[in-house]
């Protein structure tokens, strides 16, 4: 009885499927998610104040190999993903994290490294889109805001974060439900 209970419970990937396919039926075909709807989260603890992420990039090294006596083509083998650079900017605020967790850094020797997560919400519902998953993350750089007297535009402050992986993970409902302890 237990192993047939066990059976008509396991979710598999259609099923998943399936269950998104009745969440575009009901609210609608799903238009792709807007660059303006996003949140840091690092630690757990939402940064919520960051109007530009830029630098999610992941590239693989193409190894080229010539074959002796083939002269007519060369082999090329993936090699090694390296990630770029991830740029946070933010307005500046009374807080000065940012700048306390680059010195610390600075200060000790090693880099003081952080998980963190870039959640991109969808155009239309306050629901996730997508989560890049960053791991050991830490500062590299940090820039203060430009000070100008004749200017009325907002002051930024930005730091350039290094990182070892990136994960990037689609929403379904039930890793959102998951996700937000639903």
């Amino acid at each position: 009885m237990a192993s047939l209970l066990k059976k008509r419970n396991r979710i598999g990937p259609s099923s998943l499927a399936n269950i998104n396919k009745v969440f575009e039926t009901l609210f609608g075909p799903m238009d792709p998610a807007a660059e303006f709807r996003f949140y840091v989260e690092v630690d757990g603890l939402v940064e919520g104040a960051f109007i530009e992420c830029s630098g999610l990039r992941a590239e693989r090294e193409v190894i080229k190999v010539n074959e002796g006596g083939a002269n007519y083509y060369t082999n090329h083998l993936p090699g090694r993903v390296t990630y770029g650079d991830i740029t946070l900017r933010k307005g500046v605020m009374f807080s000065t994290q940012l700048w306390e967790w680059f010195l610390l850094c600075a200060q000790i020797g090693f880099a003081s490294e952080l998980d963190m997560t870039i959640i991109q919400y969808s155009s239309y519902f306050n629901i996730p889109a997508r989560w890049y998953n960053i791991s050991h993350a830490f500062p590299v750089s940090w820039e203060g805001p430009n000070l100008r007297t004749d200017s009325n535009q907002l002051a930024v402050e930005s730091v350039t974060l290094t990182f070892k992986t990136l994960e990037v993970k689609d929403w379904d409902l039930i890793s959102l439900a998951a996700k937000l302890a639903v």
